[in-house]
């Protein structure tokens, strides 16, 4: 009875057990989808400056938190204008409403704070008559309630009282008024050509007459006593 035996061949050195470096044991790489846009455009900012170390780099390629603190310096036509150049990325940023926030809170300040040290009290709005009211300023200065509805109410009446007042001041001087032309002309309101003519001729007789005097005036100084007697001497000052 004869028995086979199989021979094992020896393990060679790839089947050897290989020993373990640290470098296997790190975390597997993040696939390309996980990895943060700002790398990526750091990487492109290195690219670019290796390549064109004398050209500018395009502002819109630079990562978003870096454009973001490059247009918190930038004031609101500045805004405008890099909204106007097209690029919708940048149009976006600009109008950032957390950049815009952000700004308010730091300029904000620097732009109201000398206007609110300037402006006037509450006396002053009330003897410049911005703000109204009876007695106003006699209440101010008593440190008495300024907006109580009695007060209001005294304003109001005031003003309607003011106004009829200035209505039948009207009234009387319109009934004490001439009626007719003829009592118009010795008050020097109209003209003498309008008593004889209508409306529409006056003005047309109106610079007939002006004009009529104005060359009565010219006739005048053009032949005065003095040039008839001494035509030679025309630039002479006369003596009055």
């Amino acid at each position: 009875m004869s028995v086979s035996h199989t021979i094992q061949p020896a393990p060679g050195p790839s089947s050897l057990p290989q020993p373990i470096s640290s470098s296997s044991t790190a975390s597997p790489a993040l696939p390309a989808s996980l990895v943060p846009q700002s790398i990526d455009k750091d990487t492109d900012l290195k690219a670019w400056l290796a390549l064109n170390p004398s050209r500018p780099f395009p502002i819109y390629r630079l990562p978003e938190t870096l454009i973001l603190h490059i247009f918190s310096s930038l004031d609101l036509p500045d805004l405008a204008s890099v909204a106007a150049t097209g690029n919708r990325h940048l149009a976006s940023l600009s109008m950032d409403a957390v950049l815009h926030r952000a700004r308010l809170r730091s300029v904000g300040p620097q732009c109201i704070s000398p206007h609110l040290k300037r402006r006037p009290n509450i006396l002053e709005l009330a003897k410049s008559g911005k703000m109204k009211g009876l007695n106003l300023e006699s209440k101010i200065q008593r440190g008495c309630y300024l907006s109580s509805p009695n007060s209001v109410r005294l304003l109001e009446n005031s003003h309607r009282v003011e106004r009829l007042m200035i209505r039948e001041k009207l009234n009387r001087l319109l009934s004490r008024r001439p009626t007719s032309r003829s009592g118009l002309l010795p008050l020097n309101l109209i003209d003498k050509e309008l008593l004889f003519c209508s409306n529409i001729l006056a003005p047309v007789l109106r610079r007939l007459k002006r004009q009529q005097a104005k060359d009565l005036l010219a006739r005048k100084l053009r032949y005065s006593p003095g040039e008839e007697e001494d035509p030679i001497n025309l630039h002479q000052p006369s003596h009055f």
